[in-house]
């Protein structure tokens, strides 16, 4: 994906406060709203589960 898409994802996340943001100089940290992790939490640990069974 080019930049640009990346950026607009983002930024839409971001709108919709499924994310959060905060920046360091030109540098920008994305992270997941509490709310959000909280729900997609056992959704990483299956994905984990799964790279961890095919190493």
């Amino acid at each position: 994906m080019s930049k640009p898409v990346i950026s607009q994802h983002l930024r839409k996340l971001k709108d919709g406060n499924i994310i959060g943001a905060r920046k360091v100089g030109q540098t920008i940290f994305y992270s997941l709203s509490n709310e959000h992790l909280k729900t997609l939490r056992p959704l990483f640990k299956i994905i984990n589960q799964q790279n961890l069974a095919t190493v």
